[in-house]
């Protein structure tokens, strides 16, 4: 079984095949032999890859190496360099291009929009699809420099301008992006932690006095600024660390009473017994968020069909938090505001895409609603989205089917 799933269905991760040393690439048969070709596509590769000049080829230690190893080598100059990867690029552009057009499958695309530290606004598109062989290809497909604003509008336009680019605009089955037809699972995960926390008043102004300390988190983060900012303190920290024989990373209740009893600097932001509890009570709160963005942020598997169970998960556990006795106000309400954002993204996950990802997957079916007690009218509901899904694409292919 675990092969059948390893080779049929790609769901185990195969180990990463190790790189081999300079040696073993020497002594190995199949090493490549120079020429000119070869060695300018590796070079590309290398400075593309290592994000390097184009001036580096024209490095006196760079040109000695090369000469080093090969007497007539031939190292372009960095015009040079620069026009091989635009030949290099607009080659590959066609040859993705046409892949992208003969393949059988639709399309989806995540795409991302950022800004760098020097105010450049810039678009990702990635494109997925799956091979008649029923492989899962990721490729990025462009990355563009975004004029104005992160609008909706704007970067829609420059989304489906580099679709009419590759002639693919017929072949779009969803968009996954911070809020598009597909929302972002690790976004919306993201937004409910932010409640989380800012229910629980963890983001502080950098300028807070020590008069204005007033929640816990920030009282535990105000002292590990006040540690981290002074050597002294440090080194005080990390000899308490030694002395109760714990890590130096560790945040432990002991080593800090001590250091903030010896300095009268740090004592407001002494952490009492019944504090740390709570601090226990928050971690355990935001692990939630973390397991579930690991688990939806995986590169080499789809994960579309676990965005309904997460959203469960992540539900279920915050009402457990919330209905367990004697926990703190003040993380009940935090949770309670995670769970209310969570529905508000959740109650938009009612439709055929969902629905149908979650049917196909072996793993879940329509056995996972049954199991989990769902409603008979929503089964019912996910099964004719699920068909009427199917009836289109069918005739779409001109095939019969029978249901």
């Amino acid at each position: 079984m675990a092969s059948h799933i390893k080779s049929k269905h790609k769901l185990i991760k195969e180990k990463e095949k190790k790189q081999l040393t300079i040696r073993e690439t020497i002594n190995n048969s199949e090493a490549i032999i120079y020429n000119k070709d070869s060695f300018k596509k590796f070079l590309i590769r290398w400075i593309v890859k290592d994000d390097l000049p184009f001036t580096c080829v024209e490095s006196e230690d760079f040109c000695n190496m090369i000469y080093l190893l090969r007497k007539d080598a031939f190292i372009p100059s960095a015009d040079t360099v620069k026009n091989y990867i635009m030949t290099f690029y607009e080659d590959s552009h066609k040859k993705i291009a046409l892949i992208l057009q003969n393949t059988s499958s639709k399309i989806s695309f995540t795409i991302d929009a950022w800004t760098s530290s020097n105010n450049y606004s810039f678009l990702g598109i990635t494109a997925h699809w799956v091979t008649e062989s029923w492989e899962l290809k990721s490729i990025l497909l462009d990355f563009i420099k975004l004029e104005g604003p992160h609008s909706g509008a704007n970067i829609k336009e420059a989304f489906l301008k580099s679709l009419k680019n590759f002639e693919i605009e017929s072949k779009i089955l969803g968009v996954t992006t911070d809020n598009a037809h597909v929302r972002c699972l690790a976004h919306v995960i993201n937004l409910a932690a932010q409640q989380a926390l800012t229910t629980l008043k963890a983001v502080e102004n950098d300028e807070t006095s020590d008069e204005e300390v007033g929640s816990l988190i920030r009282k535990l983060r105000t002292l590990v600024k006040k540690i981290k900012a002074s050597p002294q303190q440090e080194n005080k920290f990390k000899a308490q660390c030694k002395a109760a024989n714990v890590p130096n990373l560790n945040v432990i209740l002991d080593p800090l009473n001590t250091l903030s009893n010896s300095d009268p600097t740090l004592r407001p932001f002494t952490i009492n017994e019944e504090e740390w509890v709570h601090l226990l009570e928050i971690e355990e709160l935001l692990k939630c968020f973390a397991k579930a963005t690991k688990q939806i942020c995986g590169e080499t598997y789809p994960t579309i069909s676990y965005v309904i169970p997460i959203y469960n998960i992540l539900l279920n556990k915050l009402e457990d938090f919330c209905d367990t006795p004697n926990r703190f106000e003040n993380g009940k309400e935090a949770a309670t505001n995670a769970i209310n954002k969570l529905k508000t993204y959740y109650n938009k996950t009612d439709s055929t895409l969902y629905a149908v990802s979650l049917i196909l997957d072996p793993r879940l079916k329509i056995e996972y609603m049954k199991d989990n007690e769902w409603e008979r009218k929503w089964i019912d509901k996910k099964k004719k989205m699920y068909l009427n899904s199917i009836r289109h694409y069918m005739r779409l292919k001109k095939l019969k089917i029978l249901i």
